[in-house]
This record gives C-alpha cells, structure tokens and sequence, in this order.
C-alpha cells in the first residue's frame, strides 16, 4: 500500500508558528496583496498596498509585519503565491476550465 504524504496548507503552517487569529491575519493579507498584484501587473510597495486599500502606511506595515512574523523566510507574499498558483494549475485529476469546454462543444 502507498504511503501519502499529507503536506500542511499556508494556514496550517502561519496558525502553527503564530496562533490561529494572527495566522489567519497574515493569510488574509496574502490574498489581498495578490489582489493588489493581478490589478497593478507587478509586485506592490507597502505604499501602493496601503493606497490600494485606502488604509493608512501604518496599517499596512503592521500586517506586513505579522506575515513576516508568519513566514520569517519571506520578505514579501509572492513566493508562496507563485508556487501555490502553480501546485493548484498542476494538481492531479484536475477539470477542465469552463473555457476549455466552451471551445470542445460542437456549435
């Protein structure tokens, strides 16, 4: 019988080293950096993150904080977001995107 390997998600790993509310938070910021990201085409500045948002440098520098506090190995998300965007694009028995179908069906 094949053993698997049970690898920890991001969550996991951020509420292991910083608790559950912190590591939730820097998680959270993970996904709101990515979302600044996909609209300005490239990595963003604390800056840009805070005006982005509408919330203050301060702000922002505290949950960039707390995210490095989560993942002390990264200065900023992106990283973790590529190789997870990456494992997720080649997962194992994935489904064919709704587009790909569009494009399979005959008219």
């Amino acid at each position: 019988m094949r053993s698997v390997v049970k690898e920890s998600t991001l969550l996991q790993i951020a509420t292991k080293r910083v608790g559950v509310r912190s590591g939730f938070k820097a998680v959270t910021y993970m996904v709101a950096w990515q979302i600044v990201r996909d609209d300005l085409g490239h990595d963003p500045t604390v800056a840009q993150y805070a005006d982005w948002w509408r919330e203050s440098p301060a702000t922002a520098y505290r949950e960039q904080a707390l995210f490095r506090e989560a993942f002390p190995e990264e200065r900023t998300p992106a990283r973790l977001l590529d190789a997870t965007a990456y494992v997720w694009a080649n997962r194992p028995n994935r489904r064919p995107s709704p587009s790909a179908l569009a494009g399979a069906v005959p008219a």
